[in-house]
């Protein structure tokens, strides 16, 4: 049961580190919501 619990534990933490990975680059590099700012020059 220990040895269970041991190889439990080791599968489930890469599965939530990938998971937290996917999520931070979802929503910080591929995010489509880009914000910037643009100002029209004149030129006379």
């Amino acid at each position: 049961m220990k040895r269970l619990k041991r190889i439990l534990a080791w599968t489930i933490l890469p599965i939530m580190l990938e998971i937290f990975a996917f999520f931070f680059v979802d929503n910080f590099y591929l995010n489509d919501k880009t914000t910037f700012n643009a100002k029209k020059i004149d030129s006379n």
